[in-house]
């Protein structure tokens, strides 16, 4: 296999390997090991070894989300959770788990399909294959083999030729089919094991002038406001859903570019005071409950 195909493998199937004995080898290289910061700063730009590393990091985050764990941004001192401790925490899970058919009101599965669209075509495609993967691997003893790979690859090719909607329902059956959620019942799972899951609630919402560069994953627009008047300047506003975790980190992103960034309330404040004024014939914005915390998209 070449460094490409490996570094595709490494990103495209973060959920695919055992995510405890991957999270546990990445955690080894990632500090003090070839991945460490030190030696990504130490890289050439346009070196594969730096590829790689990246890959390494994402990876490494997308096995954390799996698992309930918060993502990493800092790679330089090893986190203070890590999947050590975590081994026996994903089995209790498991045990733990809620079923879902008939312990839920049907207007949750509106929230469940809001936050779908939320998380996007690409992480809506990545949780069918993989839950479909996690299925075909049940009946081999052989492990992850190159068919595996192959069978993964043709899903996606037609999982990605739906439109949005066709994808946020093919996620909705398979939540149906998995038919579990977390102890609590915070989020429901796409797959079996439950690295992917979605919230029942609705998320936080943030209003910002910052562009969609400046968003983190699982944070999505939910309403691009136009260009405002906001205290005698003119600029654009976004309406942003945020998962709730990930909230006092999005708001110092946008921040970090000097970008106006407000909750729901100061939103909502400001507008009654006048200083923010909308294009004429604009419809007002509903206010959005904000988000329980839990894991999930």
């Amino acid at each position: 296999m070449s460094r490409r195909q490996a570094l595709d493998v490494l990103e495209a199937l973060a959920d695919v390997f055992d995510a405890r004995a991957r999270g546990l080898e990445l955690e080894a290289r990632l500090w003090g090991g070839d991945y460490s910061a030190g030696r990504l700063k130490r890289l050439d730009t346009h070196s594969w070894k730096r590829r790689e590393i990246l890959a390494a990091r994402r990876t490494y985050n997308q096995l954390r989300r799996g698992i309930g764990l918060p993502v990493i941004h800092d790679w330089v001192d090893r986190p203070e959770q890590t999947f050590v401790g975590s081994l026996g925490e994903h089995q209790k899970e498991l045990d733990m788990a809620w079923q879902i058919q008939g312990n839920f009101a049907p207007e949750v599965w509106d929230d469940v399909r809001v936050n779908l669209r939320c998380a996007g075509r690409d992480w809506m495609i990545q949780a069918l294959c993989d839950a479909e993967l996690e299925e075909v691997m049940k009946t081999s003893d052989e492990g992850l083999t190159k068919e595996h790979l192959t069978y993964r690859e043709r899903r996606e090719t037609h999982w990605g030729a739906l439109a949005e909607e066709s994808l946020v329902e093919a996620c909705i059956e398979r939540i149906e089919a998995t038919d579990s959620a977390d102890n609590g019942g915070h989020a429901f799972w796409v797959d079996a094991q439950g690295h992917h899951k979605v919230l029942t609630a609705p998320r936080a919402i943030l209003y910002t002038s910052a562009p969609s560069d400046y968003d983190g994953f699982g944070t999505a627009t939910w309403e691009d406001l136009g260009e405002m008047e906001v205290g005698g300047r003119k600029m654009p506003l976004r309406q942003v859903a945020i998962l709730p975790e990930h909230q006092q980190w999005q708001k110092e992103r946008y921040a970090s570019g000097l970008h106006l960034v407000m909750d729901e309330a100061q939103y909502q404040q400001w507008r009654d005071a006048g200083w923010i004024s909308e294009p004429a014939g604009a419809e007002s914005v509903e206010a959005f409950p904000y988000a329980v915390d839990g894991p999930g998209v």
